[in-house]
């Protein structure tokens, strides 16, 4: 294989019944990327360095998903599926959520033909990795009888090996280019299209749906109250001291005898009733100062809120008076230079038609003027 050959690795799902496609979304949560294990058909293993090649390669990213893998020389225009990401290492493999692109759910599209499928017949169709990859070879000595053909490659030195041994070289898979990913119908890399892993995986995920489902009120509270798991984590420590199995397991892990009244009883002392009645009361008032040290904190951040925002509305209130005051100083300062102007034109205003004094001195000085004035006389 050439260094930078690209490989189609698929996975293979089982029908389950646990619902991990939201269909408000077009969101099928949980899907396999790669388990750790065999590439079937392709000579390589897949092993815990792998699996972080791929997480530091698809960490963060978008990959963008087709719907099949192309012929040699047909164009992908048209087979736009979705895009796979938030992708996590489970320590058995990688899992991702493929979100379905709108324009590939019309009537009759390749992303409603997908979501249909992963409703209804999930082991008919598979997640596929495109990858770009060069071989690591480490040679190892195994029994005879768990070798395999393909994957384990006999050396020529076979010295010192016991009987029953042999020495091969098995080829690990170094991704190089996580370039895309496709649904198709089976698989290689792993062995369904769900991961077990998703959501605690297994029976405890279908149990846990199941429950939620039949229990509005609790979903309801769990899925609104953004604080309530520390809450569920510090019950559930409660819970295993005054849980009925544990308690009937002090109850009766006793050895018995015959009393004197002829009942059969436990050996049950005062000493044993004391020790677990003070595990449950120790255990509440645990969980209780957690539960105090959650609503004192809650109050603090409440107080320095409101104190924030009083702060707030003092500065407004503040900034609000400095604005009325510099208008008040702005409009007198107008009315203060309008004032000044009118009274420096009525000095120069002679409304009954007078002349001036000083124009009347240059007059009675004027010799044609006084003759007039004799004249007149």
């Amino acid at each position: 294989m050439s260094k930078d050959k690209p490989i189609k690795l698929t996975s293979l799902s089982p029908k389950i019944s646990l619902n991990r496609v939201d269909e408000e979304t077009n969101t099928l949560h949980g899907i396999q990327v790669m388990n750790i294990g065999l590439a079937e058909g392709h000579g390589m293993r897949i092993d815990k360095t792998t699996i972080e090649m791929m997480m530091e390669l698809g960490g963060g990213r978008d990959i963008k998903t087709y719907f099949g893998h192309p012929a040699a020389s047909s164009p992908r225009i048209g087979t736009d599926l979705g895009i796979l990401s938030n992708f996590s290492d489970t320590g058995k493999g990688i899992i991702g959520d493929l979100r379905l692109f709108k324009a590939s759910m019309k009537e009759g599209g390749n992303g409603t033909f997908t979501q249909d499928m992963a409703l209804n017949d999930p082991e008919h169709i598979g997640n596929s990795v495109e990858l770009k990859v060069h071989r690591e070879a480490k040679t190892v000595v195994l029994k005879t009888d768990d070798i395999l053909e393909g994957y384990d490659f006999p050396v020529e030195d076979q010295t010192r090996l016991k009987e029953g041994q042999a020495r091969v070289v098995q080829y690990f898979m170094r991704p190089t280019l996580f370039a895309s990913s496709a649904i198709v119908s089976k698989g290689a890399a792993t062995d369904k299209l769900f991961s077990a892993e998703f959501f605690g995986g297994g029976d405890i995920a279908h149990k846990i749906t199941a429950f939620l489902d039949a229990n509005e009120d609790v979903r309801e509270v769990l899925t609104t109250n953004p604080d309530i798991m520390g809450k569920v984590t510090s019950y559930l420590s409660t819970y295993k001291i005054i849980s009925k199995d544990n308690l009937t397991s002090k109850l009766t892990n006793k050895p018995h005898n015959n009393m004197d009244n002829g009942n059969e009883a436990t050996n049950l002392t005062k000493t044993d009733v004391a020790e677990t009645v003070e595990a449950v009361l120790s255990a509440r008032a645990k969980a209780d100062a957690e539960a105090k040290l959650q609503a004192e904190a809650t109050a603090a951040g409440l107080a320095a809120k409101k104190a924030l925002d009083d702060e707030i509305a003092e500065l407004k209130a503040n900034n609000e008076k400095l604005a009325a005051d510099l208008a008040a100083a702005k409009g007198e300062e107008e009315k203060n230079d309008t004032d000044a102007s009118g009274e420096g034109d009525d000095e120069g205003d002679n409304d009954d038609g007078a002349e001036a004094p000083g124009d009347l001195a240059k007059l009675t000085a004027n010799p044609a003027f006084l003759k007039g004035f004799e004249s007149a006389i």
